[in-house]
């Protein structure tokens, strides 16, 4: 959570540009502090998320400073809510999705890949020097094909 913006340093909606009146209520984003209307913000409670921030140090002192909070009592639920921007509301569900999935990232799974990819090539590596090298010696062991195809291996591999 960032502290709010000052009322006077903005007169429309960071996300719409409609002008506040007194129709138009200025509220604030409690995760970015940005300054947004009704119709660009929505309600969401700690508790959702609470799975992003239970590392956070400060997150037992959250509270909601511009605003009091908004008690939801259709289920008895006495949690408190926070006014937030879809922008930041994007952000929350991608991280959330991020953090319950077991797929790994991409670059995670490339690198993985390549590792397999270096421990294959070091094992096929000592054939082929052997087979190189017994045609610069001029032995009759192997063929070029042999060689060649051996190469092709390799670099397939990288």
């Amino acid at each position: 959570m960032v502290p709010c913006r000052p009322d006077y340093e903005e007169r429309s909606c960071i996300k719409c540009a409609k002008a506040f009146n007194l129709q138009r209520w200025k509220y604030h984003c409690m995760l970015c502090g940005d300054t947004i209307c009704d119709d660009c913000s929505l309600f969401v409670t700690l508790s959702e998320i609470y799975p992003l921030l239970k590392d956070c140090p400060d997150y037992s002192t959250l509270t909601r400073s511009c605003q009091q909070p908004k008690k939801c009592s259709l289920l008895g639920d006495e949690e408190e809510d926070m006014r937030i921007c879809g922008s930041c509301r994007d952000h929350m569900s991608r991280r959330l999705q991020h953090m319950t999935s077991e797929v790994k990232p991409l670059l995670t799974a490339n690198y993985e890949k390549m590792l397999l990819a270096m421990d294959e090539a070091d094992s096929l590596k000592p054939a082929y020097l052997e087979v190189v090298e017994s045609l610069m010696n001029g032995e009759c062991l192997h063929t070029l094909q042999d060689a060649q195809r051996r190469r092709g291996s390799l670099v397939q591999l990288y």
